[in-house]
């Protein structure tokens, strides 16, 4: 059974999760961020959470404690979500 799309009202959560590597519901977080769908950004909130978004995946990104598949979900989400802001 396919998850629904994780929207943009759903992601602030999301991100206060995905800022600690610690908490035990991060790779669920990280593997539910590979849902998002970039569409349902909409005016004043789409250039907001797409900052925190880069923002967030730049600080994990240089994180020590991350493996290497967590890495690389973390960089495939942030060339998508890049490919998506250059549209």
């Amino acid at each position: 059974m396919a998850s629904t799309p994780l929207t943009a009202e759903q992601l602030p959560p999301l991100l206060d999760i995905l800022r600690n590597p610690e908490n035990p519901a991060f790779n669920q977080a990280l593997n539910r961020l590979s849902e998002f769908d970039p569409t349902t950004l909409t005016g004043a909130n789409a250039p907001f959470l797409l900052a925190e978004i880069s923002t967030v995946l730049t600080t994990l990104a240089g994180s020590r404690t991350l493996t290497t598949e967590q890495l690389a979900k973390l960089r495939h989400s942030n060339q998508a979500l890049q490919s998506y802001t250059t549209r």
